[in-house]
């Protein structure tokens, strides 16, 4: 059996592998100015960086089945899963800055209804943007996440945990980078 993960207990994996991908994000904006990164490339890259920074025993799993963590017969998968001893203990969505709210809520629809089958379950959102903010999220005169508890239109509840940023400001500049985490 698993043991327990506390949801107070920072995850390892939460530091580098934001901040890396922000700047990973930056690097690839400069490089190719008008071509905005897939969500593939944002999945691909977290779980390269996320790989040398969880626990020991955990594995990553990129498109997981949620029905693996549930009893619904949904083959819907999540971009990242961690497990120990083949048991999922926290799953992560990524969704581009510039995704149209539906998706995102989509998917945090998706987030919540596993997390209440399975109370264990660590649920995250991560939201990369390139060259805007994501103003749902961030405050665009500070460059800081949100506080507070949201609720989605579907009574999807998340907080925005932490924003991650290439840059050194938000402040007028059109080249800003950022990556946010909510959970839900």
């Amino acid at each position: 059996m698993a043991e327990k993960i506390s949801h107070n207990e920072k995850p390892l994996w939460v530091e580098p592998a934001l901040q890396g991908l922000a700047y990973w994000m930056g690097y690839r904006k400069q490089l190719y100015r008008h071509h905005p990164l897939p969500e593939g490339a944002m999945v691909a890259e977290l779980a390269a960086i996320m790989s040398g920074n969880i626990r020991e025993g955990d594995r990553l799993k990129c498109e997981y089945l949620y029905s693996k963590a549930t009893d619904a017969d949904d083959r819907s998968l999540v971009d990242i899963a961690i497990l120990k001893e083949e048991v999922p203990h926290t799953f992560i969505e990524v969704k581009r800055g510039d995704a149209w709210n539906r998706l995102i809520e989509k998917d945090m629809l998706k987030l919540s209804r596993v997390k209440s089958a399975v109370h264990s379950v660590r649920c995250f959102m991560i939201i990369g943007s390139q060259g805007n903010f994501p103003t749902r999220y961030v405050d665009s005169e500070t460059g800081n996440g949100f506080k507070g508890i949201f609720t989605t239109p579907d009574d999807v509840r998340y907080k925005i945990l932490r924003v991650y940023k290439a840059a050194s400001s938000f402040k007028k500049t059109s080249s800003q980078k950022n990556i946010r985490q909510c959970f839900s």
